[in-house]
């Protein structure tokens, strides 16, 4: 029998910033200073001794990192896409010297005379999706009541975690990989390619990370093989890790997105006919353009129902750095515009924002069994009524609106809004994720019990040893998790349980239920595996793009009360009312702690300087006897809309973009007030 060799992912609690070995060297990457071009020769006019400037005429392999069929250049040279794109190494003793250092280089280079962020042209476009329904385009030119709007976001919920970055030991021929990686396999084959060694050559040792989206799935690979290169040629320990400006510039920068609409109207306000237009600026690559387009269409055509709808989304290239978007948080750019845009339209048609939205949720019998999306949004009648009666909407919104059409300065000013949304996990769609998903748990012969599964975030982890304390009758202390694999072993997709929490926890609980029926008929250890069942195919046609888009859905409905300085121009927020339907949950308090996170995260990126500790938060839970499923990213779905919608109402003006940088309500008030002196001239003009 051939001999099987092992090839580890092994696991260490410690975060790989805090991993020291002895004699270490620490890397800086060296970054382009033109945005299209070639670069000639990077050189220091007196490099100190034990300081080396690496390129990518220092790498023995392939200088390029292959991310769902897209290549990415560890080290460019030849050819530049963007400012601040890797071209080499600093590697030394000190970091600080690096940081000295690498200023004082000299870079020769050729820049390109073209301009690459040519938008008109065609060959930018790098992924597309368009979806149709009916006749839109026909009924919107016929249609007596019309409405068009365009709405802007540059948004990124990050939150304060370790920059990314890497260590490798090259050693007797041996490659030592420290890494925050989701993705060991991804990152096992990228130094493979680049460092041109087998994969036996290569431990990855996966440290502690609080980061457990996609963001940075593929940057944290990129940044190991820079390491690997870097190890091999000074032959001694090599980390790097990013700056936090560099983080927040290379790896968390906000995802640029314009959407425009074109909608045609009953007089009641259902829609007849939706036209929308996204733009998606992708940086210089992204390895999921597809999957974010794609999601953006599902969540912008399946809250609501249209009798005809025509949503084409498109993915541009441009000299910006690549898009790593956390692509479970991209929902909310449609959700952002879709629900500012139905604020509009309560306005245009006076009719109440709840109402309207309702009337929008149904659909007939013959139109849902052709719709192309399947999704019960019917939940969101039951929160729409709760959040309406608990916030007093009605009369508020009553009293706002009306304040602010009589007379633009009566004081304070205040405004109302309201949104929804939904959160799909396990998207069939998905590249990174093929709901193949496995939980493993077994019970040793000491009576301790072991998970095996992709690792869970540290609040989760709590709440599973929650289950399996209620069903197996142990104690918290005697549970663990095991992340280690072998080559057999190694998945080939990432551990990312963002998007997977609802499903994994489903499974743990299965598996120990199936445990504690034979733990006291058979002797240990036993074990137990559980897999999410093989029907994506069944659920979702990926050809023709129909079908069930998640394995399930949450839904939440949001209303926010502001008001607004008028001398500073400053919103306040007075109040905010949050109503999630997510079936069973858990852990109630650490569920709603959960969402005040969220809401923090909201409010600092949306209205940066707010004082978030005297906003009075309500939550509200409609539970149900439904598995329970994924509720972490509802607040940020939902309440950016319901702030721009409230903001609207109490300057008496569209707030369409976010960030709300500094003074934007002013420019928007002042925009507003010469519109109507425009108005009233032409006006008068005609009378003349």
């Amino acid at each position: 029998m051939a001999k099987v060799t092992k090839v580890l992912t092994k696991v260490q609690k410690k975060y790989y910033t805090d991993v020291t070995l002895p004699d270490i060297f620490h890397g800086v990457i060296i970054r382009s200073p033109i945005g299209s071009g070639t670069i000639r020769s990077i050189t220091h006019p007196n490099l100190p001794e034990n300081y080396t400037i690496i390129t990518a005429r220092d790498i023995v392999g392939e200088n390029k990192i292959i991310t769902n069929n897209i290549e990415s250049p560890i080290l460019a040279y030849e050819k530049v896409s963007y400012v601040g794109e890797p071209i080499g190494i600093l590697v030394g003793e000190d970091k600080i010297k690096l940081y000295e250092l690498i200023d004082e280089l000299e870079i020769k280079y050729t820049e390109a005379q073209e301009n690459p962020e040519v938008i008109a042209n065609k060959t930018n476009i790098i992924a597309s999706r368009t979806t149709t329904f009916g006749e839109s385009e026909l009924l919107y030119t016929n249609s007596e009541i019309k409405i068009e709007r365009s709405y802007a976001s540059k948004l990124q919920f990050t939150k304060n975690k370790e920059p990314l970055g890497a260590i490798c030991n090259f050693s007797k021929k041996h490659f030592t990989i420290y890494a925050p990686t989701q993705w060991p396999h991804h990152l096992r084959l990228g130094v493979c390619n680049v460092m041109g060694c087998a994969k036996t050559d290569i431990t990855i040792i996966k440290t502690k990370t609080d980061n457990n989206a996609t963001n940075s799935i593929w940057r944290t690979s990129l940044l190991a093989c820079q390491t690997a290169i870097a190890s091999k040629v000074v032959g001694r320990p090599v980390k790097i890790v990013l700056s936090r400006k560099e983080q927040d510039e290379y790896v968390d920068s906000p995802i640029i997105v314009h959407t425009s609409y074109k909608v045609a109207l009953e007089n009641d306000g259902t829609i007849k006919a939706m036209n929308a237009d996204i733009q998606v600026d992708c940086g210089s690559f992204c390895p999921f353009a597809q999957e974010i387009l794609d999601r953006l269409v599902i969540a912008l055509s399946s809250i609501y129902r249209y009798k005809n709808f025509t949503i084409t989304a498109y993915a541009q290239r441009t000299s910006k750095p690549p898009l790593s978007a956390d692509l479970h948080l991209t929902d909310f750019l449609a959700f952002f515009s879709l629900e500012n845009l139905f604020h509009e339209i309560s306005r245009e048609l006076h009719i109440f924002p709840n109402e309207l939205r309702k009337k929008n949720i149904h659909i007939n019998a013959k139109d849902k069994k052709n719709y192309p999306f399947v999704f019960d949004s019917q939940p969101l009648n039951e929160l729409l009524d709760k959040v309406v009666e608990e916030s007093d909407f009605i009369r508020k919104h009553v009293v706002y609106n009306l304040n602010s059409d009589i007379n633009d300065f009566i004081l304070p000013l205040k405004g109302i809004g309201l949104s929804c949304a939904f959160e799909g996990s396990g998207f069939y769609g998905a590249n990174v994720n093929e709901n193949n998903l496995i939980m493993e748990v077994t019970m040793e012969v000491d009576g301790s019990v072991v998970i095996k599964s992709p690792s869970p975030p540290e609040s989760i982890f709590e709440i599973w040893k929650d289950i399996i304390c209620e069903i197996l009758k142990v104690e918290r202390d005697v549970i663990f998790m095991d992340e280690n694999s072998t080559e057999n072993l190694e998945p080939i997709l990432p551990n990312i349980t963002a998007d997977n929490i609802s499903i994994l926890t489903n499974l743990l609980k299965k598996c120990c239920t199936a445990l504690q029926k034979q733990r006291f008929r058979h002797p240990l250890p036993i074990n137990v595996k559980k897999s999410v069942a093989s029907n994506k195919n069944k659920k979702w046609n990926a050809t023709n793009f129909t079908g069930i888009p998640f394995h399930s859905t949450s839904w939440v409905a949001s209303v926010t009360e502001i008001e607004v300085n008028p001398c500073t121009y400053i919103p306040k927020i007075l109040s905010i009312w949050i109503v999630i339907s997510g079936g069973e949950i858990l852990n109630k308090q650490r569920a709603e702690l959960s969402v005040k996170k969220a809401i923090f995260q909201t409010l600092v990126q949306t209205i940066p300087g707010i004082t978030y500790d005297e906003i009075p938060k309500h939550i509200y839970f409609i539970e149900n006897k439904d598995e329970p499923k994924e509720i972490g990213d509802l607040v940020y779905n939902v309440l950016p809309a319901s702030i721009t919608n409230a903001l609207s109402v109490a300057v008496n003006t569209d707030i369409p973009a976010l960030p709300l940088l500094q003074d934007a309500i002013y420019y928007a008030m002042q925009k507003k007030e010469q519109e109507e002196i425009s108005k009233d001239g032409e006006i008068k003009s005609d009378e003349n």
